[in-house]
């Protein structure tokens, strides 16, 4: 697996920031009205099926800090993520978009 680190500082040149910019934008959803209302939403979800974070944790096949980071907010979901934790939990993803949209 290749991981690249991306200097911050680097994305004030502007050639960086115009070829690179879709990276930038994206740190600004971690924390926005919208992310807060998806974790909340995964917190329901979870609590709804009386799972506690170690058993949904185990039924992904994850350590109990990743559902933690993920329910703090410290962690981004993926869409792939998101249909295993909807599937894990036993919720309609279709159906927790649509909340998501309306909000």
């Amino acid at each position: 697996m290749i991981c690249w680190t991306v200097d911050l500082q680097a994305a004030s040149i502007p050639e960086f920031a115009s070829h690179h910019g879709r990276i930038l934008l994206s740190a600004k959803t971690l924390g926005s009205k919208r992310h807060k209302a998806f974790i909340a939403l995964l917190i329901k979800e979870r609590k709804a099926a009386k799972m506690n974070q170690t058993e949904l944790a185990r039924a992904l096949g994850q350590y109990q800090s990743f559902v933690a980071r993920v329910e703090s907010g410290e962690r981004r979901v993926d869409v792939i993520e998101f249909l295993d934790l909807a599937n894990a939990i036993g919720f309609d993803p279709k159906k927790a978009i649509a909340k998501l949209a309306a909000k």
